[in-house]
């Protein structure tokens, strides 16, 4: 059996936590981009069944026979109902992320996504704490802290 070559150091990859503190002008910016993630999922919700019934037509107007136009039609059901129901959740989550922010005071810190960073760990250092979770802070777009 050969032994593993031992190493001093060695560079990881751990997520960030960027929370950001509640302000009139967050609210304002992260109500508008929801506004306009609802009216693209609305869009697509739209263009999605104007797509459908005109495949649908199509399928009326094909030359197959009864059974295989109402297989076809049920495989574009369930492949709609599917695909709407996935849009209708994203703009659930986005209701409910716009009613949770209209009711966080300013001040409170939430999550606004994750960072990638890299860290060198070294022989003899702690592991728990060299990759504990680290959050960068954000005030109107600005970083305040680095904690972690």
């Amino acid at each position: 059996m050969q032994a593993l070559a031992s190493q001093e150091s060695i560079t990881v990859q751990r997520d960030l936590t960027v929370k950001t503190m509640v302000t009139d002008g967050f609210r304002e910016k992260a109500m508008k981009e929801d506004q306009a993630e609802l009216s693209t999922v609305d869009a697509s919700i739209q263009q999605m069944r104007e797509s459908a019934q005109a495949r649908l037509n199509e399928l009326v107007q094909s030359n197959l026979s009864n059974e295989d136009k109402q297989l076809a039609q049920m495989h574009l059901q369930q492949q709609f109902d599917e695909q709407v129901t996935q849009l209708l959740t994203l703009k659930q989550e986005v209701l409910n992320r716009q009613e949770l922010l209209a009711n966080t005071p300013n001040g409170t810190y939430v999550s606004t996504g994750n960072v990638t960073d890299s860290v060198t760990l070294n022989v003899g250092d702690n592991i728990y704490d060299r990759l504990k979770g680290s959050e960068i802070l954000v005030k109107d777009g600005v970083i305040t802290a680095i904690l972690g």
